[in-house]
């Protein structure tokens, strides 16, 4: 639009006297902004375009971009045109010219003006921000723009010069930005809405493992950095920093779904097995190891978790419950029962450990501090009534009988002795018969025309204690000096125990028995079903030349009515044995134990009864194996009976043999020897056992 008022005003001429090369002043037809041109241009402008607008209209115009747009495609598409360009647009020279054209222009008054108006700078911000958007929405110009970001930046990254730079001005702003607005940036770091915020991007990193390899990669090299490490060490010790992470750590806490979340990862199988991984790992580094057994050891971790226990747990009810919550938890899980169960038996079969941790012990208890805090806090817990009940139960409830007084009893009760006993505090009051004076006896047996027969039960470790020797010593005394007319003291000691028959054999001939009585029973009254640990236990340990109940597995038991009269064990294999002729090791059993009660012994009944066992088992155990050692006059005549088949032969092994002549199998002695503290050597020597080289065994293999 011509402004033909302000065009007279200005150059003295009309509509009527205007000519092409007159200039006039105009406006633009879509801003209004007033503008000097020559009058053929601007009627030519009209001709081709229609309409008249300003420079600034007209680059952000639709046509003119799209114009624009397929002339760039076309001249871009030419590889001539790309070199050209770039190696101009990126010299020096071309940088430098441009620079003084934006300095020179931006030293305009007028320019600079018009460029940070309000109206110009929000015109731009659209533009711009609406250009972008259309580009970044084409995922290649996203993909190019991205690695191109990328790689400059890397470039820049590895000039060391160009870090310290970004560093200092980066510590220079955040400095600055930290001192002016602490209290509002605080302030906006402890509000709910920013918890929330990191809550979600939290989530969107996890939901991410890429994103967090990459996270995980930088933070490694960012703490190679000692510099960095100790300077953010020294943040994460100050007292303010431990607050306000405490702060934000008790507001997510609260969250019940990140709660959830962070509980739902942290008992996943995946994190449990990359944390053991990583533990694991660490510990195989000798330094490492030394490192952490050091400060383990040391007073100050002794005493800063003593006072933690002390103050932070024993004072803390909802601690106390929180972790009372989460063992029970973990103990309830078979798995981790099983893996614990595992571990404190070989840490405890450690010579080395249990002497290590003694020393440690005895080192903290000759602490007095530690020593009398001890004594306080049982001192004050005793005081809670609820805590003393509790315990008065669980110490009534401990047994007062040993395993080898059951097994003696039971002994007993297969020869049909009568016999006064011990009982546990929950079962009932001990016999009177049992307590001669001060002393209460494990068992008196009366006997006709004779003293009667009191039986001692001796544990190896206890009673080999200077303490309990003494008081065995005033227990036998008191029986000769003052009732030897009316009874006579018998011991029984827990290797004796290990020696196959040999406690039976020792009670029938202190009791002049000769002859024992069998039981009458027909296979139709026998019943073949699992058999559970304490039923079977008993009667190997009494029975069988291997007394303890072996690796398990599979029992079955032959039942007539309640009694117990034989029990087979099928168990996994042993490692050697992991392939028995082509079988894989799942499909292969080995029948571990096999006893017979001597009072239930009939005409193949066992035979019988393998027969039976084996028909049980489950149809993926296609291979049974079972070992015969000659040394016990075993020559699996009962194998050969059940179909079983020689399959080999195993080479000779020792055992034990004591003063007597009674044998005991070389893992037996090893195990309790273990259990003793003790090398299997000294163990031998001490108790009076020699070493003997025994016979092969058979190997004998049933296929199903």
């Amino acid at each position: 639009m011509i402004l033909w008022d302000k065009t007279e005003e200005k150059f003295g001429i009309t509509e009527k006297t205007a000519i092409t090369k007159n200039w006039i002043i105009i406006a633009c037809d879509k801003c209004g902004e007033v503008a000097e041109r020559r009058y053929n241009s601007y009627k030519q402008t009209l001709k081709n375009k229609g309409h008249y607008y300003c420079h600034t209209c007209a680059v952000n115009s639709v046509q003119f971009k799209k114009e624009c747009s397929k002339r760039a495609i076309k001249k871009w598409n030419d590889p001539v045109y790309i070199a050209n360009n770039l190696a101009v647009t990126q010299s020096n020279e071309y940088r430098e010219k441009k620079s003084k054209e934006s300095a020179e222009k931006w030293n305009n008054p007028t320019f600079r003006s018009k460029m940070t108006s309000e109206k110009s700078i929000q015109r731009r911000k659209k533009a711009a921000s609406e250009s972008i958007k259309k580009l970044w929405q084409d995922s290649n110009y996203r993909s190019k723009m991205k690695n191109v970001i990328s790689n400059r930046m890397k470039e820049k990254w590895q000039d060391n010069e160009y870090i310290e730079s970004a560093r200092n001005r980066q510590s220079v702003v955040s400095k600055k930005l930290w001192a002016e607005h602490r209290d509002k940036f605080m302030q906006i770091f402890r509000s709910d809405e920013f918890v929330s915020k990191m809550v979600e991007i939290n989530r969107s990193i996890l939901a991410r493992p890429e994103v967090l390899d990459k996270i995980s990669k930088a933070m490694i090299a960012v703490w190679h950095d000692k510099r960095f490490r100790s300077k953010m060490e020294s943040i994460q010790r100050s007292n303010e920093y431990r607050n306000h992470a405490s702060e934000m750590a008790k507001k997510l806490w609260q969250m019940p779904s990140y709660r959830n979340k962070v509980m739902e990862i942290f008992n996943s199988e995946e994190h449990l097995q990359k944390m053991s991984s990583i533990s694991t790992q660490l510990w195989q580094d000798n330094s490492y190891r030394q490192k952490m057994m050091d400060i383990f050891q040391s007073e100050e971790w002794a005493s800063k978790m003593s006072d933690i226990v002390s103050t932070s747990y024993v004072n803390n009810p909802d601690i106390i419950n929180r972790i009372s919550e989460a063992s029970k938890h973990n103990w309830n899980d078979p798995e981790f029962r099983d893996s614990m169960i595992k571990t404190i038996r070989k840490s405890a079969r450690n010579p080395e450990f249990r002497s290590k941790m003694s020393e440690i012990s005895k080192q903290r208890w000759k602490n007095d501090d530690f020593r009398n805090k001890i004594s306080d806090m049982c001192k004050k817990k005793w005081q809670d009534d609820e805590f003393r009940e509790k315990m008065i139960k669980i110490i009534a409830s401990q047994p007062r009988i040993s395993s080898l007084q059951l097994t003696l009893y039971s002994i007993l009760d297969d020869l049909g002795v009568t016999y006064y006993r011990e009982y546990n505090n929950d079962e009932k009051e001990n016999d009177a018969e049992c307590q001669i004076g001060p002393y209460s006896f494990d068992c008196r047996i009366p006997r006709e025309g004779k003293p009667d027969l009191l039986i001692e039960c001796q544990g190896d470790y206890w009673h080999n204690r200077d303490e309990q020797r003494w008081r065995d010593r005033s227990k036998a005394s008191y029986i000769a000096n003052n009732l030897s007319d009316q009874y006579e003291l018998k011991y029984l000691w827990e290797h004796e125990f290990k020696c196959q028959h040999k406690i039976v054999e020792l009670i029938k001939y202190w009791l002049g028995i000769t002859k024992s009585e069998l039981v009458e029973f027909g296979f139709d009254e026998v019943e073949i079903k699992l058999c559970p640990a304490d039923h079977y236990r008993n009667l190997l340990s009494k029975y069988h030349y291997l007394p303890n109940a072996g690796r398990g597995g599979i029992v079955y038991g032959a039942y007539i009515g309640t009694d117990l009269a034989a029990v087979c064990v099928f168990s996994p294999l042993i490692r050697q044995n992991i392939v028995i002729d082509g079988y894989n090791r799942d499909e292969v059993r080995e029948l571990s134990r096999f006893c017979i009660h001597p009072r239930y012994q009939k005409k193949n009944f066992g035979t019988w009864f393998i027969s039976r066992c084996t028909k049980m088992l489950d149809i993926r155990y296609k291979c049974i194996i079972s070992y015969c050692d000659t040394t016990f006059n075993h020559d699996g005549a009962i194998y050969k009976a059940s179909n079983f088949i020689l399959d080999g032969e195993v080479k000779p092994d020792y055992w034990y043999v004591d003063q007597y002549g009674w044998i005991m199998h070389k893992r037996t002695l090893y195990q309790h020897a273990r259990k003793m503290g003790m090398v299997e050597r000294q163990y031998a020597k001490d108790n009076g056992y020699k070493k003997i080289y025994g016979r092969k065994k058979l190997r004998f293999k049933f296929e199903r």
